[in-house]
């Protein structure tokens, strides 16, 4: 058996004390009862508060609460090492952000332990910090991160040719490897026959993804608006929690979208709302490979996104959806307009969108993956 200690962060608490999931405390909690058979003695460390706590600790992999107190935490060296050295970790594989990721490289060092970190998103892509913060860290994670890390994962080809190109990663030490999803938990449905005209049922449009600047909400928003003035009979659902829910409800008032729009705020069961949505519309501004857009497609859904991180390797145009500029409202909204009026196309899109799903990002694919690489950095 490998033994790997996995460091897994939680976001920040936002109103009412709700927080939301990402990418990697999913992929954490999806794999936590497959690396047994796959030859892996894993380990996490993940926050008590984290929604998926109780999920990860009913694998049966040991868990343990614990979580940097910030990017200035030194004493989290001593800590993590610690913790591997009680694990025996031959790896320490930490998924962001890069402050953990620096430390845990350091603390493998200090341990004896190889290290491994998947980078979602670059650190150029934070947009809520100034430029001059990002090109500090920027610096930092190239002469410190970068060196040290024996394998830094990509998610998608985007993040590849950054890691490689402005992260400085030796090509010998980067490794691609895709998110995945169980596809069999996503059920197909059937489109709905609506072309969107009054005397038709309303057509849904919807996008999962916390309430945060970067994700585009205003763009989704004033898309809806458009399309409600093209008089198409449509609804739209926000699927997520985040700091951003009051300014948003405060703008579907002011565009009279009250009756148009819900916020389901968090929600834990995903796979059964995409049953009911017709289009998955995500003008998000900063992305690695996004697993909401993943389900979508598993979901049988066409997706219409804006060209971040990895989405061209998700969407193919024409295919399972369109691509289109980040901030481009006008394209997002002729798009959806089209496959509003056009049951048929979101019918072949949907079909399209499944198959891509099960073809290139399963999570047996990446279990395998991330598995070889651990076992690859053991035996070094």
């Amino acid at each position: 058996m490998t033994r790997v200690l996995q460091i897994v962060a939680v976001p920040s608490p936002v109103r009412g004390g709700e927080i939301g999931i990402t990418g990697p405390e999913r992929r954490a909690a999806n794999l936590a009862p497959r690396w047994k058979d796959a030859g892996i003695e894993a380990a996490i460390c993940y926050p008590r508060r984290g929604r998926l706590w109780d999920t990860i600790a009913a694998s049966g992999v040991p868990v343990v609460d614990y979580e940097i107190s910030g990017k200035f935490d030194l004493g989290a060296i001593s800590k993590i090492a610690a913790l591997a050295r009680a694990h025996k970790a031959q790896v320490i594989h930490t998924q962001g952000p890069a402050a953990l990721d620096l430390l845990a490289v350091l603390a493998a060092r200090r341990a004896g332990a190889a290290s491994m970190v998947t980078r979602p998103v670059m650190i150029e892509d934070q947009l809520n910090y100034s430029i001059r913060r990002r090109r500090i860290y920027a610096l930092i994670d190239r002469v410190v991160t970068a060196k040290l890390a024996g394998r830094m994962v990509a998610v998608s080809e985007d993040g590849r040719r950054h890691l490689q190109g402005a992260a400085g990663v030796d090509v010998s030490r980067l490794v691609l490897i895709h998110n995945g999803i169980d596809p069999s938990k996503y059920a197909g449905r059937e489109a709905t026959a609506s072309d969107g005209r009054a005397d038709s049922p309303a057509v849904t449009l919807a996008m999962a993804a916390h309430l945060l600047p970067y994700k585009g909400w205003p763009d989704f928003i004033a898309v809806v608006a458009r399309l409600r003035a093209e008089n198409l009979n449509i609804r739209a659902l926000a699927i997520g929690e985040g700091s951003q829910r009051g300014e948003l409800e405060a703008l579907v008032r002011a565009k009279g979208l009250d009756e148009r729009f819900t916020f389901l705020g968090f929600r834990s069961d995903v796979a059964a709302l995409l049953q009911g949505i017709d289009i998955f519309l995500f003008p998000s501004y900063r992305e690695g490979l996004s697993v909401a857009v993943i389900e979508a497609m598993a979901s049988g859904l066409p997706i219409v996104a804006a060209a971040a991180g990895g989405i061209r390797e998700q969407v193919e145009e024409g295919a399972n959806g369109f691509v289109v500029a980040p901030g481009d409202i006008d394209a997002m909204t002729r798009h959806c307009a089209m496959l509003v009026r056009d049951p048929a196309l979101r019918r072949t899109m949907g079909e399209t969108s499944r198959a891509l799903a099960r073809e290139r990002f399963s999570e047996e694919r990446m279990l395998k993956e991330y598995a070889a690489c651990y076992r690859e950095l053991a035996s070094r």
